[in-house]
C-alpha cells in the first residue's frame, strides 16, 4: 500500500516547496547554495554537504536577519538548517547545501562530512575518512507509514470517513549508511533505527520563548491547548477532540488548520457546533501575543499522535508551561513530568486521556503549579535555540 514517490509528511514541507521555486540554481538545474563560509575560511579548509532544506539558508546568504524575519516562526528546520551551516562553517568546514526535495547530484568524494535527512546516503561510496550522519526528523519509515495507516483505520471504523493519506513517507534507509544518527526525541524513536549507527540525541529549538509568566491555576486548571501542523488522524487530533466530547467540564483549544483536510472538516466541524467547550483557532502564529495569551491560560496539551520526530509543536507550548498528556509515539521527551497513554486501540486510548485530563483538572493548586513549573524548566533548558546549537556543536565537534 506504500505509494512510490516521496509526499510531504509534515505542512510545513508545503511551504518549503513554495519557498524553493524561488530560490537560485546552481549550474545542475537544483536549488542550493555552496561554498558557505570560504570568504572566511582557508582554501584547503574540510568540506560538508548538507542536504536538507535550503529555503532558510537562502535568506541568510543574503544577510536577512534571521531573529526578525517570520519566515522562522513557520516551522523550526529553517533556523536550525541555518545554524547547521553556521556551527560547521565554526568547526572549520566549508558548507554546499543541496535541497532533499530535488534530485541531488552529488560529487561524493570531495566531502568530509556528509549530512542527509532523506535517504541519499545510500549513494554514497564508501570514502576513506569520511563521516556520514542520517539527520533524522521522524521515526523509521516503516514505523511511520504504519502508524498513519493504522490511525487512518481506526478513524475510519469509528466515523465511516476514509481519509486519504498525507504522511506517508518513501523508504529511507539512510540509517544503514550512516555512521551516526540524531535524533529529537526518545529512545523509542533512536530504537527503531538500524543498529549500526552511533545515536545522538539533539535538542529540538522551539522557533519562540515567550517571556517567564506566573500562570494563574485557578483559571487555567481545566484549559487544553492542541497546537499542530498537517495529518490531523496521523497526529491524533481525532482522538484528543473525541476525549473532549467526554470533558464537558474541560476546555479544548485547537491552533491548527483543519480546513485543509476537508474530510476531517466534514467530520469536526458538527462536533465545534455541538461541544461548546472544543475552541477552533485556526492557524496561528505561536510567537504572536495572542497565541502567548491563549497558551499561558491553558494547564495542559493533550497530543496524542501515532508517529513523529520531535515534535516541535509540543516542544513550543512546553515553554508556556503546559503539562503534556500523550502517547509514547508522539516522543514527547518531557512525557516524564506528565501523563502518557500506553495503550494501543484507539477506544482505550481516548479512555485513558480522559483519566489524565480528570486527574491534571483535580490536583491541588500547589502541585499543579509546581508540576507547570517544571515543564516549563525543562522547555528552557532543552528546547531553545541556544540548546540546539549546544548539542550540535559538541556532536560535530566530537567527530
Amino acid at each position: 500500500m506504500f505509494i512510490n514517490k516521496k509526499i510531504d509528511y509534515q505542512l510545513a514541507w508545503f511551504l518549503r516547496k513554495a519557498a524553493n521555486r524561488l530560490s537560485p540554481k546552481n549550474e545542475l538545474g537544483e536549488a542550493g547554495y555552496f561554498n558557505v563560509g570560504e570568504e572566511t575560511l582557508p582554501k584547503n579548509s574540510k568540506r560538508a554537504a548538507i542536504i536538507y532544506t535550503v529555503a532558510g539558508v537562502e535568506k541568510y546568504v543574503r544577510g536577512i536577519n534571521l531573529e526578525k524575519d517570520p519566515f522562522f516562526n513557520k516551522h523550526t528546520m529553517y533556523w536550525e538548517s541555518v545554524e547547521m551551516v553556521k556551527i560547521l562553517n565554526r568547526c572549520g568546514y566549508i558548507v554546499d547545501c543541496f535541497d532533499d526535495l530535488r534530485p541531488v547530484k552529488i560529487g561524493w568524494e570531495k566531502y568530509n562530512l556528509v549530512i542527509d535527512v532523506s535517504n541519499h546516503l545510500k549513494d554514497c561510496p564508501p570514502i576513506e575518512g569520511q563521516r556520514k550522519i542520517y539527520y533524522s526528523a521522524c521515526m523509521h519509515w516503516l514505523t511511520w507509514n504504519r502508524a498513519e495507516l493504522e490511525r487512518i483505520r481506526m478513524f475510519y471504523e469509528r466515523t465511516g470517513i476514509m481519509m486519504p493519506w498525507n504522511r506517508q513517507l518513501p523508504p529511507i534507509i539512510s540509517d544503514e549508511y550512516a555512521d551516526y544518527v540524531t535524533y529529537f526525541g526518545t529512545d523509542l524513536q533512536k530504537n527503531s533505527f538500524s543498529r549500526k549507527p552511533q545515536k545522538i540525541q539533539i535538542n529540538i529549538s522551539a522557533v519562540f520563548v515567550p517571556l517567564p509568566h506566573k500562570k494563574d491555576i485557578k483559571r487555567s486548571r481545566n484549559k487544553f491547548l492542541w497546537l499542530g501542523g498537517g495529518g490531523l488522524v496521523h497526529k491524533g487530533l481525532d482522538l484528543t477532540i473525541e476525549t473532549f466530547m467526554r470533558l464537558p467540564e474541560a476546555e479544548l483549544f485547537i491552533a491548527g488548520n483543519m480546513k485543509n483536510e476537508p474530510r476531517f472538516w466534514q467530520w469536526a466541524e458538527p462536533i465545534l457546533k455541538r461541544c461548546r467547550n472544543i475552541h477552533y483557532l485556526g492557524w496561528m502564529d505561536v510567537a504572536s501575543p495572542e497565541f502567548n495569551e491563549i497558551a499561558e491560560n491553558c494547564i495542559g496539551t493533550v497530543y496524542l499522535s501515532g508517529a513523529e520526530g520531535g515534535p516541535g509543536s509540543v516542544a513550543q507550548i512546553l515553554h508556556n508551561g503546559l503539562i503534556p498528556i500523550v502517547t509514547p509515539s508522539a516522543l514527547v521527551r518531557a512525557e516524564v513530568l506528565g501523563y502518557k497513554t500506553d495503550d494501543t486501540t484507539d477506544i482505550k486510548i481516548i479512555q485513558t486521556a480522559v483519566e489524565s485530563v480528570k486527574i491534571l483538572m483535580n490536583t491541588p493548586d500547589k502541585e499543579l503549579a509546581e508540576k507547570s513549573d517544571q515543564v516549563r524548566t525543562f522547555a528552557r533548558e532543552t528546547h531553545t535555540r541556544e540548546s540546539y546549537s549546544r548539542s550540535l556543536s559538541d556532536f560535530i565537534s566530537q567527530i
